[in-house]
């Protein structure tokens, strides 16, 4: 978390778009929510607040199963949030 931290303070002032975090580790298929609020949430919320302050912003990434930490992840406070993946796909 240190590392991402420098680097993304090494940022400000860069023109990017958006900056992407999150992943795999972040989705309800891998981990459950009291998992991610435990061992993601905290980390992952630091990071965006750095990016913020970097003046970047950041979309939130699962790999499918957001919906059951959806409001969790809002809560992190990303400017955007993906992939809503419709329930009739993966089953």
């Amino acid at each position: 978390m240190e590392r991402k931290k420098i680097f993304i303070q090494s940022l400000s002032g860069v023109k990017y778009d958006i900056l992407e975090l999150g992943g795999g580790d972040a989705s309800t298929t891998v981990i459950s929510p009291d998992i991610f609020d435990e061992f993601v949430a905290p980390y992952d919320s630091s990071l965006i607040a750095a990016a913020h302050e970097a003046g970047q912003k950041i979309v939130y990434h699962t790999c499918g199963g957001m919906m059951p930490i959806l409001e969790n992840i809002a809560g992190m406070k990303p400017d955007a949030m993906e992939t809503f993946t419709p329930s009739e796909m993966g089953r």
